[in-house]
């Protein structure tokens, strides 16, 4: 059987790339399985359902258990999400005993990457009221459009 093959596969040619697709789809269940149990792991081995601590945890189920708790401070049908900030501020504070401290760097650096702080807002001149007749300056001094009759 040839890859570069334009002609459609006799049945017992289909076997082959089929067991393998089947092997691979177990094997990448099996991992991922094991890693969203891992979630419930701890950095400090309170956790279950192994008691596994530190680097013993798949490094995949010591980024998902960061992922689950960031999703459940999220909104929920029954109560409000945690601002940004909070949830940051409590998924650093479990750094050492939850979480691995560098996998919680990590995210931190990421997150300050992709969504630098912002500066605080500027507050904006608010026009003044101006007489029926008269138009409007900016903060310029150039004129605007005229200004509507006040009651």
């Amino acid at each position: 059987m040839s890859l570069g093959q334009t002609r459609v596969l006799a049945p017992g040619e289909t076997a082959l790339p089929q067991g393998l697709a089947d092997q691979a789809v177990l094997a990448i269940s099996n991992s991922l399985l094991f890693d969203e149990v891992g979630r419930h792991e701890r950095w400090d081995g309170a956790g279950y359902p192994r008691g596994i601590s530190g680097e013993t945890i798949p490094l995949a189920a010591r980024i998902f258990a960061i992922a689950d708790v960031w999703d459940a401070l999220a909104d929920r049908p029954y109560r409000a999400a945690w601002p940004r900030e909070r949830v940051l501020a409590h998924i650093r504070a479990e750094a050492g005993r939850h979480f691995n401290p560098r996998v919680v760097e990590a995210l931190v650096e990421e997150l300050s990457e992709a969504d630098p702080p912002r500066a605080e807002p500027q507050p904006q001149p608010v026009p003044r009221r101006l007489k029926s007749g008269s138009s409007y300056t900016n903060a310029r001094g150039s004129a605007s459009m005229p200004a509507f009759p006040q009651p």
